[in-house]
C-alpha cells in the first residue's frame, strides 16, 4: 500500500497514470490532495477499493465522482468533492467532510466509527453504529423527488443535529440515539412522505415549517418505537401537521404524546401505547377504531374527539385533566382518577367498560354499555332515553340490565350459573339463552322472543312482567308470576353448546 498525490492539470481524468506523483492508484492506495496539488481539478473515473481519502486544507480545487469508489476513511479541510447521483461512495472507517449539496450517496459501513459534515447527501445507507455529527445541527437531505435515508436492520446509531428534514424515503430498520440533551426535529416544508421511522430514542418533533407549502402529512410505513416524548404541530399559520399511522394501522409507543397547535395524529385501527401523558386539547386526535393505551402513570387530556377504545394497564394511574369521551370500550385494569372531570360513554353502537373503580359515568351512546367486572351500581350511572346498561358486579354472580335492551346486541351472554336480573325497562330475550335465575323487578318487562330457548338452571323470580313464547328448559321452580308463559317442566334434550356465549 502506497500514498498516491495527485498533480496534474485541470480537468483530466483519474484514470490517467502521468497525472499523479508515484503512479496511477491501485487497490489498497491511500489518495491524497493537497497543495501541491494546488487548484488543479480531477474527474474521478476509478472505481477501486481504495485506503484513505484525504483532500488537505491546502487544497482548492473539485473532484468530480464519475465513479463508484470506496474508501476506508474520507477526510476533506479543503477542495470540492461534487458527487454523481448514479454512483456510491463506500466508508469502512470515519467520515468527515462536507460534499457538494445533493450529489453523493455514501454508504457507511464501518462500526464503531463517525460521520461528520456540514452539507447534506442525496442518500446516505448507514449499515453498522455510526455516531453522526454536525456543526450546524441539521442532517439536511434533498428535498423535492430525492433523498433516502436507511438504517440497517439491527444497527444503533447515535446523533447530535437537531433537524432532520424529511427525505422520499426513510427505512429505520435500526434505532437513533440522540447525543445530549435537545430534541430530534423531522420537519417538513414542500411535500408529504411515507416513512419507517423505526427506534428513536430520545425527544421527537415532528412539525410543518412557518414557510410549509400546503398542509403536511407524514404516513408511517412501519410501526415506531419512541424512547421519549413526542410532539406533532406545524408553526405554519394555517397549514396542518399530520402523523398518519396508515391503512397498514402501524403501532405508535412514546412516554408523552403531545398534539400540538395544528397538529393531528391520525390512530386509523392502530395501537398507541401513551407511557407517560397523552393531550391532544392544541390539535387534533382523529381516533378512528385505534386504542389507547396508558401504560405508564400520567395525565390525559382529550379534546371532545376523545377515545375510541381507552386501556389504563395495570399498576398504572392515569389522571383527568379535562372531560373524556370514550366511544367505544373503556377497560380500567389500573386507576383512572376523574376528580371533578366527566367521563362519558357516545359510541353509537356496543360499547364495554370494565375494571372502572371510579362513580360518577355518563352514558349518551345510542348502542348498549356492558359493564364487567366494575365497582359499579346503578345509581352512579346516568343514561339518556334509549341508553341501554348491561352490568356485571365484581363477585357476585348477577347480569343487572337497566333500560331497553335487546340480549342479541350483547356480546358477552351469563352462563347457566349467572343470574339475569332485569331492574328497568324492557329486556328483550331474542338469542339462545341460559342462566341460573330470571329476575324481573317492578314495572320492568322481560320477554323471550318466538323460537327462542331460554334455559334456567336456578328459578323464576319476577313482580313486573314476563312473557315466554316458546318452550324452555326450567330445572328448579317457578316463584310469582302474573304474565302469559309457557314453559317445558321436563328435561329437554339439546344440542350441544345450546345458550352458551
Amino acid at each position: 500500500m502506497s500514498t498516491k498525490k495527485w498533480d496534474a492539470v485541470d480537468g483530466v481524468l483519474a484514470s490517467t497514470a502521468a497525472n499523479w506523483t508515484g503512479g496511477l492508484p491501485i487497490v489498497g492506495d491511500n489518495i491524497e490532495f493537497d497543495a501541491d496539488s494546488a487548484a488543479h481539478n480531477c474527474t474521478w473515473d476509478l472505481a477501486l477499493a481504495l485506503g484513505s481519502f484525504t483532500m488537505t486544507a491546502d487544497y482548492s480545487g473539485t473532484i468530480t465522482q464519475a465513479a463508484s469508489f470506496s474508501v476506508t476513511s474520507y477526510s476533506q479541510a479543503g477542495g470540492t468533492f461534487t458527487g454523481n447521483t448514479g454512483f456510491t461512495l463506500t466508508d469502512s472507517g470515519n467520515f468527515n467532510g462536507s460534499p457538494t449539496i445533493d450529489t453523493v450517496n455514501l454508504i457507511m459501513n464501518g462500526a464503531g466509527t463517525t460521520i461528520t459534515f456540514t452539507s447534506r447527501f442525496h442518500s446516505l445507507t448507514i449499515n453498522a453504529a455510526v455516531t453522526a455529527t454536525t456543526t450546524f445541527e441539521t442532517i439536511n437531505f434533498t428535498t423535492g423527488t430525492a433523498g433516502v435515508f436507511t438504517i440497517a436492520n439491527g444497527v444503533a446509531i447515535t446523533v447530535k443535529p437537531l433537524i432532520l428534514f424529511s427525505w422520499t424515503t426513510w427505512t429505520n430498520a435500526g434505532s437513533i440515539t440522540r447525543i445530549g440533551d435537545g430534541t430530534l426535529n423531522i420537519v417538513f416544508y414542500d411535500a408529504d412522505r411515507t416513512l419507517a421511522l423505526g427506534i428513536i430514542n430520545c425527544p421527537l418533533r415532528i412539525y410543518a415549517l412557518v414557510s410549509a407549502e400546503s398542509s403536511l402529512t407524514l404516513t408511517l410505513s412501519a410501526s415506531v418505537v419512541l424512547g421519549s416524548t413526542l410532539l406533532v404541530n406545524s408553526d405554519h399559520a394555517t397549514n396542518t401537521m399530520t402523523l398518519d399511522l396508515s391503512a397498514l394501522n402501524c403501532t405508535l409507543s412514546a412516554t408523552d404524546i403531545t398534539i400540538g397547535t395544528r397538529g393531528i395524529i391520525n390512530g386509523r385501527g392502530s395501537v398507541i401505547t401513551c407511557n407517560g401523558t397523552f393531550d391532544s386539547s392544541a390539535g387534533a386526535f382523529t381516533q378512528g377504531t385505534s386504542t389507547l393505551i396508558m401504560g405508564a402513570t400520567g395525565n390525559l387530556k382529550c379534546a371532545a374527539d376523545g377515545a375510541y377504545n381507552l386501556r389504563v394497564a395495570e399498576g398504572v394511574t392515569t389522571t383527568l385533566t379535562a372531560a373524556l369521551n370514550v366511544y367505544k370500550d373503556l377497560r380500567v385494569v389500573g386507576t383512572l382518577t376523574r376528580g371533578a372531570n366527566t367521563v362519558s360513554l357516545l359510541g353509537a353502537g356496543e360499547q364495554t367498560v370494565s375494571g372502572y373503580p371510579d362513580t360518577a359515568i355518563t352514558v349518551n351512546s345510542t348502542g348498549p354499555v356492558i359493564f364487567l367486572d366494575c365497582a359499579h351500581h346503578p345509581i352512579d350511572t346516568t343514561f339518556t332515553a334509549g341508553a341501554c346498561v348491561w352490568i356485571r358486579l365484581p363477585g357476585y354472580s348477577s347480569y343487572y340490565t337497566y333500560g331497553n335492551l335487546s340480549i342479541s346486541a350483547v356480546s358477552r351472554k351469563p352462563t347457566a350459573f349467572q343470574d339475569i336480573d332485569n331492574g328497568s325497562g324492557t329486556l328483550t330475550l331474542d338469542v339462545e339463552t341460559r342462566c341460573k335465575d330470571l329476575k324481573t323487578s317492578a314495572g320492568a318487562t322481560t320477554v323471550q322472543s318466538a323460537g327462542v330457548q331460554l334455559g334456567i338452571s336456578g328459578k323464576i323470580n319476577t313482580i313486573g312482567t314476563l312473557t315466554i313464547n316458546t318452550a324452555s328448559k326450567i330445572e328448579r321452580g317457578i316463584r310469582a308470576f302474573g304474565f302469559p308463559f309457557a314453559v317445558c317442566l321436563r328435561p329437554v334434550n339439546q344440542v350441544k353448546g345450546w345458550g352458551d356465549a
